[in-house]
């Protein structure tokens, strides 16, 4: 585990984020259009991403949560019809009340994660001093993993202005059998207790 206070956050997240090659979980209560592109990009590629931000009313915020959501709409011919070559993207998200949600989450592919005061704006990752904490051992990132799931499942329905349709249900079930595909026979052993975290 490491610290780190001052302008310049983006060094401990952007590149490692948004270079994910399996799975990211992001929560942002902010987060600028132009992120919200580069998100939209990297499922585009084909990885798994969650997404938890805010419909708080500031800068392009707007433009961001249009982009969010017309991403997992179908495209559809001139009658309407959905397109039958047509699959879900491997993205949901969910839009809560600004009120409900302050937290920065950002796990990448099981082995490095960031939580701290850092949203995912130009501002917030170069420009505004903040403090972050920053995880690269499996074992923490993975408790890091379990909270952003009991933050996913957390909300009430009054809570969440917009949702997906939860196109990763078995997105924990997914990442509990890639991590023991990596595990050796005892390392496995030791992570039956742990099964309960993912089963949603």
């Amino acid at each position: 585990m490491e610290t780190y206070v001052g302008r310049g956050a983006g060094s401990h997240i952007e590149k490692e984020l948004f270079g994910a090659k399996d799975y990211a979980l992001i929560c942002s209560p902010w987060i600028t259009s132009e992120f919200a592109r580069r998100i939209i990009q990297m499922v585009e590629r084909g990885v798994q991403v969650r997404v938890i931000t805010s419909n708080k009313e500031a800068g392009d915020t707007e433009k961001t949560l249009k982009l969010l959501q017309e991403f997992v709409k179908p495209p559809r011919d001139y009658l309407g019809r959905v397109k039958k070559e047509w699959a879900p993207p491997p993205f949901d998200y969910k839009i809560i009340d600004e009120r409900f949600v302050h937290a920065k989450i950002y796990v990448v592919d099981g082995n490095y994660a960031v939580t701290g005061s850092a949203n995912l704006t130009d501002a917030g990752l170069w420009k505004n001093a903040e403090h972050i904490i920053i995880f690269k051992n499996p074992t923490e990132v993975e408790m890091i993993e379990h909270d952003y799931e009991h933050l996913w499942n957390f909300y009430e329905a009054t809570e969440i202005e917009d949702s997906s349709t939860n196109i990763l249900k078995g997105l924990w079930r997914r990442i509990m059998e890639y991590k023991e595909s990596q595990m050796t026979t005892e390392q496995k052993d030791s992570s039956e207790s742990k099964r309960k975290w993912f089963k949603k």
